[in-house]
């Protein structure tokens, strides 16, 4: 593994480190692409999130710190690739107003360079907004009608063409009967195998034993013959492009006859 498009800062309120702990382990371990993909902040939601997204005060540092470390290390380490963007929610409606009022956190540095978003995985962790949302996705529940919920917010986010992957696309704790996951879910490999959109064995939530990644929907995936990415979901520094992870990552991939791919054309999602 040669590229990580999937690592996170301390301002989403659940990681550690400094970006430039990331970046040095990251090159450390032999990555060539350290992507920043950090949880986006909820710009229309007054509620609170639970502490799981950037304040959008901080978002305008993200680019800005982001920038000029990658200004530094194109000096330092020339072949290094830091591109910066964000693991986003799709919500039908605000879609476009979400990602323009995010991209307007943008920072400009003092040659000029304009660092904003650059690339977007989708992370649906909610489907929707405020009371209407139907709470964190990884939280167990049997309800069919959320379930259905989350596959049509994650096919309905591949279909704006503005993802480069969709991030742990297991992520639902569906705890009801395996036939009702089996009808929903199938629907998430088909849609994103017409859609070129690669799917994400996330090394985090393997290595930590989470609901996901879900044997059974991956099974689905090897069926329908997806194209597949690792990503580390770094929210500490030593898991940037850590070689147990990895390892882990591609056993994983083994197991259901998955080819992996590692470098990815990043989707514009301004175009």
């Amino acid at each position: 593994m040669k590229h990580n498009y999937h690592s996170h800062t301390v301002r989403c309120g659940h990681a550690v480190g400094t970006e430039r702990e990331y970046i040095e382990t990251g090159i450390k371990n032999g990555l060539i692409t350290i992507g920043f993909s950090d949880h986006s902040p909820f710009l229309f939601w007054k509620e609170r999130d639970g502490g799981m997204k950037i304040d959008r005060e901080k978002a305008a540092d993200y680019f800005k710190t982001l920038g000029e470390l990658r200004q530094e290390y194109r000096i330092t380490h020339p072949e290094i690739y830091i591109p910066v963007g964000f693991e986003f929610e799709y919500f039908p409606g605000a879609f476009d107003s979400y990602i323009e009022e995010a991209d307007s956190c943008a920072a400009v540095l003092p040659d000029g360079e304009r660092v904003g978003i650059e690339y977007l995985i989708l992370g649906q962790h909610f489907t929707g907004f405020g009371s209407e949302n139907g709470g964190y996705s990884g939280m167990p529940g049997d309800s069919e009608k959320r379930l259905a919920s989350y596959v049509e917010a994650v096919i309905a986010g591949m279909e704006t063409g503005k993802f480069t992957y969709l991030a742990h696309p297991d992520l639902i704790n569906f705890t009801g009967s395996v036939q009702v996951y089996e009808k929903h879910m199938r629907e998430i490999p088909i849609a994103a195998k017409k859609l070129g959109i690669p799917l994400e064995i996330n090394l985090l939530g393997l290595h930590e034993h989470r609901n996901y990644p879900n044997d059974l929907f991956w099974h689905m995936v090897s069926e329908t013959g997806n194209l597949v990415v690792m990503g580390c979901d770094a929210h500490a520094p030593e898991r940037v492009g850590n070689p147990e992870l990895i390892s882990e990552g591609e056993a994983f991939a083994k197991r259901f006859g998955l080819q992996v791919l590692d470098e990815l054309t990043l989707r514009n999602p301004l175009a």
